[in-house]
């Protein structure tokens, strides 16, 4: 898996056809595709500019994913539920690690759209 990511990211940098990492990757090109954007999903949460913002970003890709799958019953409800519980968990051990509480991040956790942080304060963007 390594060696996957590391061309992933080389044909990210040098904007390679799919057609062509498919070929490197010996895979077909719909799936070289969903892997360049498995990695540019899991960028945004490990890049994300602190742990709220990862988690948020979880959250959504774990919501999305399952739009396109469409819910359709208790189980799958079930199986979103459990996906959001690893991200809160993911988050947990992020602020662990700052030495953090979830109550700093409490803003960016409650953000709206078209509202910007800046140094502890909400700004409405102009």
């Amino acid at each position: 898996m390594p060696q996957t990511v590391m061309t992933l990211e080389k044909a990210e940098l040098e904007d390679w056809p799919l057609k062509k990492l498919a070929r490197k990757l010996e895979i077909e090109p719909e799936h070289a595709e969903d892997l360049l954007q498995r990695l540019q999903d899991a960028r945004a949460v490990v890049e994300a500019e602190n742990p709220a913002e990862a988690f948020r970003n979880g959250v959504a890709q774990s919501i999305r994913l399952a739009m396109e799958l469409e819910l359709e019953s208790a189980e799958d409800v079930e199986k979103l539920v459990r996906q959001i519980c690893y991200r809160a968990a993911d988050l947990a051990y992020l602020l662990t690690v700052e030495g953090n509480s979830l109550a700093r991040y409490s803003r960016h956790l409650r953000r709206a759209p078209d509202v910007e942080y800046h140094d502890g304060y909400f700004d409405e963007e102009e």
